[in-house]
């Protein structure tokens, strides 16, 4: 063909040189000289599987052919690419030729693709082909449907909320009805809760439901916690199907909120001038409150009055109700009594709120008019915070006394104390310091009161405040659990460092304490300086080696200010090698002694699916035919949760210690199950001496004849 090609060429050539005796010759035909992108076709296309049930597969076949008439087509790779969603799709070749694939003018080879659908759904995706043709990239669009069988039998409701339920406390039970929309008697097999919170109460399994006829199932919901707890019914038949019914509820119990909060209330009046302030009793838990008494008390208690409503009194979650409280002093003087709220509240039954009556001097005024020291670590001291006391333009005070008053030994303290009294003349003020140094955590409130000289002048009151906590870091998660991750795998995590102080600080090194085992953990912190309410993230991953579970505790300790052990963050994970449980544990099964030429009892091994999904588990290797496998147990797929059992037995051609292996492989897993066999043949026979001793078989049987001969003459003379 090539030299055909080059005489056209030469004869074309010559006449083009003759110029005026032929015209000019046309270009040289494209399939000459390139190969066309159409010259490789791929059918059928698309590819459609129609519909399949999940767990089950079906393989369609693909023919390539080169329709060039001359040249050939090298084929470089052929792939299933994802589908437009991303999903990796449930295709994959099952059968295809090896790679770079050379066809001839006109030839064709097949190829198989396989749909296995692992859930409900329409699928997409697509085949590729790369060759040296000018087009480049040839492709066939694959789609199919997945199916699941419906049960038959439905489930009402399919949903349950229980409310809020105090924790420890059972709820009324309510109903799920069980009926059988079939022709034939349906017998359930399993009803089961997802959540220990919900519990079944019924019939119990397995139980036959007549045709169009139903059950009744009992569900009790008994919350541990003050959480949200969600999970599901399931029920299954003896195919198996299920079905399945949403149960959430939550624990909870009434708070008790008093307004104005802090903890007291306070009345600025003249002598003889009643004032009423109102106290508003907010029920903010989850479940009805029950206020059972309202009252007075402390030494000053007589000067103070209740408005009540009629008691008990039941508040509903977010109800409110006022509780008008009046001050009627007599005399210019500081008062003090508390009201106490009794409740059914669990965690504070009793509620104390302090009440304070006092006036004011009319001339003098602090500035600024509180102080709120924000957050300080425990056991240490604020920055003084400056302030000033003025008086005002119309006359001289002397102030006598400047104290600090709060329930308990304040936190807060004067620096240094003035020197007193002193006297303030008009439009004068003084510079005064204080300080806050929490003994315990939480917030701290306190009045710096000033009390002139005149008999009965009112005073002048500054609120402090402060929150004292145990450690300059909080965590957004004490606790990052990575769950399970299938080796060799890995698994990352986040949480959240926050300064919660006034003031930077530096972290230092975060540490990993308690590994078990070591070196399963890593974290990365970006940087070890955090300004005042600055937050920074800290990635932390899972890298196990082995299959086990992992624990650590990763620890901040803080350089500025020196404080071990900051924030600490407990960290678990758990590896392993496969979602797939074997039975044994040990993946070792011991036949014991045997004897040559017979076969042992049937041992069980037991493969449950921990898997989200129904997994194919086949038969693999088995390494040696003395052991003999019945896998009938896994024709169909092993469902989420269930368990499937292979028969393994052991039929010895010869004496001795024989060991093999069974590989068991899962869809799905790169790594196929191994379990190791071990038997020990034993032979029976006269050979080798065997059941006469270990040493002189040769001459254990003349020797027993040579008994038995001479034991019959003896009886015979007898």
């Amino acid at each position: 063909m090539i030299r055909i090609r080059c005489v056209v060429w030469m004869c074309l050539g010559l006449l083009a040189a003759c110029g005026s005796l032929v015209p000019e010759a046309p270009p040289a035909p494209a399939t000459v000289t390139a190969r066309l992108g159409g010259a490789l076709q791929v059918s059928p296309a698309p590819l459609e599987f129609g519909t399949r049930k999940v767990g089950t597969a079906n393989d369609l076949s693909v023919t390539v052919t080169n329709t060039d008439p001359i040249e050939d087509i090298t084929v470089s790779s052929l792939q299933i690419v994802r589908d437009p969603n991303g999903s990796t799709g449930p295709f994959m070749l099952s059968s295809v030729p090896v790679t770079p694939l050379t066809l001839k003018a006109g030839a064709s080879a097949s190829l198989k693709v396989r749909f296995a659908p692992s859930g409900a759904g329409n699928f997409f995706g697509r085949l590729e082909l790369t060759s040296d043709v000018t087009t480049s990239l040839s492709s066939v669009e694959l789609s199919g449907t997945g199916t699941v069988d419906t049960p038959p039998f439905v489930l009402s409701p399919s949903l349950i909320d229980f409310g809020v339920r105090r924790p420890g406390s059972p709820s009324t039970q309510l109903q799920v009805t069980v009926r059988n929309t079939s022709s034939a008697t349906v017998v359930i097999t399993k009803v089961l809760s997802t959540q220990g919170a919900f519990s079944v109460v019924g019939p119990s399994t397995p139980f036959p439901i007549d045709t169009g006829a139903t059950e009744t199932l009992n569900l009790v919901f008994t919350p541990s916690s003050l959480e949200q707890f969600s999970g599901e019914l399931i029920v299954e038949n003896d195919k198996p199907l299920t079905a399945h019914v949403s149960l959430s509820g939550s624990g909870g119990q009434p708070s008790l909120a008093v307004v104005p909060d802090g903890g007291f209330l306070e009345f600025e009046v003249h002598a003889g001038v009643p004032s009423s302030l109102p106290v508003t009793l907010t029920n903010e838990g989850k479940l009805p409150l029950t206020v059972n008494s309202v009252g007075l008390t402390g030494h000053d208690a007589a000067f103070f009055s209740l408005a009540l409503p009629t008691l008990p009194l039941t508040l509903n979650p977010s109800a409110s109700t006022l509780v008008p409280v009046t001050f009627s002093p007599t005399t210019q003087r500081h008062y003090l009594a508390g009201m106490v709220v009794s409740s059914d509240d669990p965690k504070q039954p009793t509620l104390f709120m302090e009440l304070v009556g006092y006036s004011v001097c009319s001339d003098l005024e602090f500035s600024p008019g509180l102080l709120d020291f924000g957050v300080q670590l425990q056991g240490t001291s604020s920055v003084a915070r400056s302030l000033r006391i003025t008086n005002g333009p119309w006359l001289p005070v002397t102030v006598s006394r400047l104290e600090i008053e709060g329930l308990g030994t304040s936190p807060f303290s004067l620096v240094p104390p003035p020197a007193l009294p002193f006297t303030l003349p008009e439009n004068q003020s003084k510079a005064l310091s204080v300080t806050f140094t929490p003994t315990e955590t939480g917030q701290a409130h306190a009045r710096l009161v000033v009390t002139c000289d005149e008999p009965g002048a009112p005073k002048v009151v500054l609120d402090l405040s402060g929150t004292g906590i145990s450690s300059v870091l909080s965590v957004s998660r004490p606790q990052l659990d990575f769950g399970t991750v299938v080796l060799p795998g890995f698994a990352a995590g986040q949480f959240t460092l926050t300064n919660i102080s006034q003031e930077s600080i530096q972290l230092d090194e975060p540490r990993l304490e308690n590994q078990d085992p070591p070196a399963q953990f890593r974290a990365n912190l970006e940087t070890d300086v955090l300004g005042p309410g600055e937050s920074i993230s800290v990635d932390v991953f899972y890298e196990p080696g082995v299959s086990t579970a992992a624990y650590a505790t990763l620890v901040f300790d803080t350089v500025v200010p020196k404080l071990p052990r900051a924030a600490q963050v407990g960290l678990r994970g758990q590896a392993l090698d496969s979602l797939l449980e074997m039975e044994p544990v040990d993946a070792l099964l011991d036949f014991g002694r045997v004897d040559v030429g017979k076969s042992s009892q049937s041992r069980e091994v037991r493969i449950t699916n921990r898997y989200s999904t129904p997994r194919q588990v086949s038969v693999r290797e088995l390494t040696q035919d003395v052991f003999k496998v019945d896998a009938s147990g896994l024709k169909a797929p092993i469902a989420p949760g269930q368990t499937a059992t292979v028969g393994v037995t052991f039929a010895p051609k010869k004496a001795g210690l024989i060991e093999g292996e069974l590989h068991l492989q899962a869809s799905g897993d790169e790594e196929p199950l191994i379990l190791t066999l071990k038997g020990d043949g034993r032979s029976i026979g006269l050979e080798g001496g065997s059941g006469c001793g270990s040493t002189g078989g040769g001459l254990a049987v003349p020797a027993l004849l040579a008994l038995l001969v001479l034991g019959s003459r003896r009886r015979a003379r007898g």
